[in-house]
């Protein structure tokens, strides 16, 4: 669920698999990218708490420094705003999957 009115913010709300089993190579790597730091943090929190089995592998403030991040850790799955400054989480999106077109296909789902 995603509800954004002008002034007032956005509330999002996510359902992350827990995962049973974990993955051979380690725990899932998340990146987080939001430029209000109060969201960022609260999203992380909640992770944290709920989804031990998610490594949270990097927050960002912006898809500009998202996308330096991503490029560096390689991540599993993106939480992203769409409203950034610098660069929007759509162009962030965009440039994440022009960067895994030579390897593992990565894709994009509105929630």
């Amino acid at each position: 669920m995603l509800e954004s009115e002008y002034g007032r913010g956005t509330v999002a709300a996510v359902r992350l698999p827990c995962i049973t089993q974990m993955r051979w190579s380690n725990m899932y790597r998340l990146l987080i990218a939001d430029d209000e730091e109060s969201i960022r943090e609260g999203v992380a929190d909640f992770v944290r708490q709920n989804c031990p089995e998610w490594d949270l592998a990097a927050l960002a403030r912006d898809g500009r420094e998202a996308l330096a991040l991503a490029r560096e850790i390689l991540p599993d799955a993106v939480l992203t705003d769409i409203t950034m400054p610098h660069m929007n989480g759509l162009e962030f999106l965009e440039s994440l999957s022009d960067l895994s077109a030579g390897g593992k296909a990565a894709g994009a789902e509105r929630v």
